[in-house]
């Protein structure tokens, strides 16, 4: 399967709106559709400091997500994307399997760019819920340009 999407519109038949929050205490953010903007061919992901009160768990933080409906196997991404270079917002594009909320084997793989240092990307990959490549956290690559 193969795809381009310019977001000359935002398709919801193909893209969901992460709209929730996560009773865990690794996970700081609740997930706000109205944060998720559409203009002129770019989408807009929001993050602020905004406290979440109307979701099931009240979180510090409200930011956005958006996840493709379909499934996408081996084979070749391309993200054009500006990261964020607020310090402790992390901009991430990430692929997974789907079964993160209630599976046995979690594989996962991230390109997370920490706003503190853009000029790095920073990627973990995960297999049947184990920490691969890395021993002691994600490998870092030096981009030799900032991508914020």
């Amino acid at each position: 399967m193969s795809f381009t999407d310019t977001f000359d519109t935002y398709d919801t038949s193909f893209w969901y709106t992460a709209d929730f929050s996560i009773a865990n205490k690794w996970q700081w953010t609740a997930w706000e559709a109205d944060y998720v903007r559409e203009h002129g061919g770019e989408i807009s992901l929001s993050f602020d400091t905004t406290v979440s009160t109307d979701k099931k768990h009240v979180k510090p933080y409200t930011g956005s997500e958006i996840q493709s409906r379909d499934y996408f196997g081996y084979g070749y991404y391309e993200v054009d994307m500006k990261a964020s270079g607020e310090s402790g917002v992390v901009s991430s594009f990430f692929l997974f399997n789907n079964t993160f909320w209630s599976a046995d084997h979690h594989n996962e793989i991230d390109f997370e760019f920490l706003g503190g240092d853009t000029t790095v990307v920073n990627i973990n990959y995960y297999y049947d819920d184990m920490r691969m490549g890395a021993e002691n956290g994600p490998v870092q690559i030096d981009l030799g340009y900032d991508a914020a």
